[in-house]
């Protein structure tokens, strides 16, 4: 498979607060943990057959985008002796909470961090199980295959208020869609702003998702088409491809 990852900090954006995360056993010795960039990209070709990639929207505060790709990555090893997929959702599931714990304990002397918080999506694959699709707030991830665009995590809102996770204040809300075992499946994991320029400046998100997957076989390719599609966007963006 080949796994790529691009930011860019928006145009009217004094610091891009967007951090993403890939690893796993083919990059437990250099894992991706990307933050605090104007623009960073990076592909590679991987065997490995238990990884996970997230993207983090820090919302106004690199604090919460770092410590939620930090969590995950810390905590990654762990899953290597997972043998289901039940233990899997656990493992969410925990990693939300202490992801909260560890922000509260954190941030209790400053105000700024106590309120900052963190939309998150993601993926986790076992190759022997399948992949688990996890988010929280308005982070996304969509599927692809047979030219075919689907999302496939779920936003959460109340009354048009979108309620977001790993803030330090707590209220969190996952969505954890498990054990999808086609691998024919490639996945995209985008931060909402990505959503919303693409859906205001091309046709739609699937439509820039078919795009770029036009050069599938060409991690450098899809990069170049980011660059282009998003050189002129005043909100931070980040995106994450897994392509099978």
């Amino acid at each position: 498979m080949n796994i790529f990852c691009f930011t860019q900090q928006g145009l009217k954006k004094q610091v891009n607060t967007d951090a993403m995360l890939v690893t796993g056993e083919g990059f437990i010795s250099n894992p991706w943990i990307i933050n605090e960039q104007k623009e960073y990209s990076h592909y590679n070709k991987t065997e490995s057959d238990r990884y996970i990639a997230l993207v983090a929207d820090g919302l106004g505060s690199l604090f919460a985008s770092k410590l939620s790709t930090t969590v995950f990555n810390n905590d990654f090893i762990n899953t290597f002796d997972l043998v289901g997929e039940q233990e899997i959702f656990y493992w969410i599931s925990e990693s939300f909470v202490r992801l909260e714990l560890t922000a509260a304990a954190q941030s209790k002397d400053d105000t700024e961090k106590s309120t900052s918080g963190s939309s998150i999506a993601g993926i986790i694959h076992f190759e022997q199980i399948g992949t688990f699709i996890f988010n929280s707030g308005d982070a996304k991830v969509y599927a692809l295959k047979n030219d075919k665009v689907k999302l496939v995590s779920r936003d959460h809102s109340f009354d048009g208020v979108l309620e977001n996770c790993a803030c330090a204040g707590g209220g969190h809300y996952i969505s954890i869609e498990g054990a999808l075992r086609d691998r024919t499946v490639s996945y995209f994991i985008v931060t909402g702003s990505f959503t919303e320029y693409a859906n205001s400046k091309h046709t739609s998100i699937e439509d820039v998702i078919l795009d770029i997957a036009k050069d599938k076989d060409n991690s450098e390719n899809m990069i170049k088409k980011l660059k282009e599609m998003y050189k002129d966007a005043d909100d931070n963006f980040s995106i994450i491809g897994v392509i099978n």
